[in-house]
């Protein structure tokens, strides 16, 4: 099964509707059915395969970036000094 047909899957569409998917289409549905999912459940995702440790504080922002993006996203902003390097 193509990864067009497992999108269409998840979002209740037909074959016949997968069958007309333009990659552009497909990735317009995937970053839709990504945008379905919890702050937390994408972060959850992101960080099973990071190669880095985060901070609480970093890990918080994140989730709340993440979530804050079905209502528009948010704007993360820093101060000098925090150790961002």
């Amino acid at each position: 099964m193509t990864s067009a047909f497992n999108l269409a899957r998840v979002a209740g569409l037909s074959a016949s509707e997968a069958s007309t998917l333009t990659p552009f289409h497909q990735r317009l549905l995937a970053e839709e059915l990504a945008l379905r999912q919890s702050g937390t459940a994408r972060l959850a995702n992101a960080l099973s395969t990071a190669a880095v440790d985060l901070n609480p504080h970093q890990i918080e922002a994140s989730a709340f970036a993440l979530d804050s993006m079905s209502r528009g996203g948010c704007v993360l902003a820093d101060e000098v000094g925090l150790g961002k390097t």
